[in-house]
């Protein structure tokens, strides 16, 4: 099973093995996997049974349920719970460890090696922020040519996520996950091996495109109301353009809440271009 999304939470058998990432991710009490499980996520929350190993990494990692493997945690936060029976090897590596006194562990513990500079969400700070700011750059650069280049698109869009902002969240959940479904499935065919590397290479632009969408459109809609005049005005729209994006690009940083803002924006901006680009606006998708 593959998953992604906001929030993704699993409560039932899986024959195989689980892939999943987003803001929240939960296997639930009655979530049971027969093979391994590999999660990450601002939150992750294990409270189901892995017949396999577990390999976890979130702001805040909670084990709270059988694993008959080994498990290895990384986070700002690694706890175990009281329910928490680990058949195998626990390797964790955090700043912050809590283990309550029911939960059991078979084999060896071992504290991995804390980097220098480790932040909050337990991955290196000097490695997040230099690809996170060269991230940041593009989404601004994109933001600023979609304001200044393509003013009658960047208000549409804007109009858009301004009388559906849930409907656009819908439309880039469902984009979100089908589209690297549509990847893996090429890619089991020899034939679709280019087309899954130029659909790869897609997607990794519509993410940024996504953010940077979210971001033209806030200042469009923040210009609109607020300076009217200045609206139509090229260096105007830029400018508000680079400053939602530098914003978002802020917000990101902030432990935790960062990965769900980032998240949300880019989903909302990618629903806009998806709506937008199959020419089905969302009032008419709506009615």
């Amino acid at each position: 099973m593959y998953a992604a999304g906001g929030k993704v939470s699993l409560n039932g058998s899986v024959g195989r093995n689980v892939r999943a990432s987003g803001g929240h991710v939960e296997i639930g009490p009655g979530g049971k996997v027969s093979g391994n499980v590999s999660v990450a996520g601002g939150d992750v929350a294990m409270r189901g049974a892995v017949k396999g190993y577990l390999q976890a990494a979130g702001g805040h990692v909670l084990i709270d349920g059988a694993v008959d493997g080994d498990v290895v945690a990384s986070g700002g936060e690694v706890e175990l719970g009281p329910n928490a029976r680990i058949g195998g090897k626990l390797r964790y590596r955090t700043n912050d460890f809590k283990r309550d006194p029911a939960a059991q562990v078979a084999g060896n513990v071992e504290v991995l090696e804390v980097h220098r500079g480790m932040h909050a969400d337990g991955s290196p700070w000097r490695r997040r922020a230099g690809g996170g700011w060269i991230w940041s750059a593009g989404v601004m650069l994109m933001a600023a040519l979609l304001a200044a280049a393509l003013p009658g698109v960047s208000t549409r869009m804007a109009e858009e996520l301004r009388s559906h902002p849930g409907l656009a969240l819908l439309w880039g959940l469902v984009a979100f996950a089908c589209i690297p479904v549509a990847i893996v499935l090429l890619l089991i065919t020899i034939i679709g091996i280019p087309l899954a590397l130029l659909a790869l290479f897609s997607f990794f632009v519509l993410l940024i495109a996504g953010q940077a969408v979210t971001a033209a459109s806030i200042a469009d809609i923040a210009l609109r109301r607020y300076k009217p005049e200045a609206a139509v005005r090229v260096a105007w729209r830029t400018g508000a353009a680079i400053l939602a994006a530098l914003a978002l690009a802020l917000l990101a940083r902030i432990p935790v809440l960062g990965v769900l803002v980032v998240l949300v924006a880019m989903l909302i901006g990618i629903g806009v271009i998806a709506a937008w680009a199959f020419g089905r606006p969302a009032s008419a998708a709506a009615a």
